[in-house]
């Protein structure tokens, strides 16, 4: 287990605010540069399949809610992909109030000025200028089963035609999520219990009518800090989209490695993040590839059909 010291922004981030109950937090809620427009107008939305990466983003594959031919899957499915047939969202346009922010129990809050108590050394913060809506689908069961049918397919998608070395328990099904058009997080680490910390969110003003300045934070302590728009730009105000995620919640995909538990429960393992108390930070088993357990997985089918024809013969007999 890794000691605080060694524990990065990102991780003190996830570990804090999932404890908040919305979901799994990202560290870097923007969608990628390189993805389609169709895709970034929006951002991450439910059905999309994923890798939950090790610095705090979400790298989006392909939708399956979506068909084949959508702008935001053109060219980038498993081959033989079918999607979900019919997928109900419910939508909560106001779920965060503007001005409203979600921080860990070490860090309180006076008007825009945030600061930690001095009893614990880690913290974490997400300041919401201008509020969130969350977007959840009804049928978690329909999303459950799609994803262990599929997972062997979509691990092998990542890993081998889109070459991103996906480790066992990274890949990921979002079934909803919380999504804005500004924020700002933090995430402080401080070895000496007799230190609190400082900080100050800026709210840029308004110049000319038409121009929103963004925003930015203001620290005198050792935290590492985001915001969207950046303060040292400026942006019109029909230009920022809510298509930033703060928070994610789907299943978690994975292949089991112990021989045992794939006899008895099968060789998926679909693990909800749905943000309640009883999930758990997901794990990236780095130290275990996808190609490797392909390859243990690929060694049980041939023992069971070895196995089989056996147990039918005993019975015959």
């Amino acid at each position: 287990m890794k000691s605080p010291q060694s524990k990065s922004s990102r991780e003190i981030y996830t570990r804090l605010l999932l404890q908040k109950e919305h979901g799994y937090p990202l560290w870097i809620p923007e969608p990628d540069r390189r993805l389609p427009e169709a895709y970034r107008g929006k951002g991450v939305r439910v059905g999309d399949v994923g890798i939950l990466r090790n610095d705090g983003g979400f790298d989006y594959l392909f939708n399956a809610c979506k068909p084949a031919d959508d702008p935001i899957n053109k060219g980038r499915v498993p081959e033989g992909f079918e999607p979900i047939i019919s997928a109900d969202v419910r939508e909560i346009e106001t779920m965060h109030k503007r001005g409203s922010d979600i921080r860990s129990a070490s860090v309180s809050k006076v008007e825009m000025s945030i600061g930690g108590a001095a009893e614990s050394p880690c913290g974490a913060i997400l300041v919401l200028p201008d509020g969130g809506a969350r977007y959840d689908a009804l049928n978690l069961s329909q999303f459950r089963s799609y994803a262990a049918r599929n997972a062997h397919v979509w691990y092998q998608f990542a890993n081998i035609v889109c070459g991103r070395e996906a480790a066992n328990g990274s890949l990921y099904l979002v079934t909803g999520c919380d999504k804005t058009c500004s924020w700002g997080t933090a995430s402080f680490f401080n070895p000496a219990d007799t230190r609190s910390f400082s900080l100050k969110f800026i709210v840029g003003g308004v110049a000319e009518g038409n121009i929103k300045l963004g925003y930015s934070w203001k620290s005198a302590s050792s935290a590492d800090v985001r915001a969207y728009p950046d303060g040292g730009l400026a942006y019109f105000v029909d230009s920022l989209r809510s298509n930033q995620c703060v928070f994610l919640r789907g299943f978690g995909i994975s292949i089991r490695t112990n021989t045992l538990s794939w006899w008895i429960f099968g060789p998926t393992k679909i693990s909800q993040i749905s943000g309640t108390s009883k999930d758990r930070t997901p794990c990236f088993d780095s130290s275990t590839p996808y190609s490797d357990v392909h390859r243990e997985h690929k060694e049980r089918e041939r023992d069971r059909e070895r196995v089989s024809p056996r147990l039918i013969s005993n019975k015959a007999s």
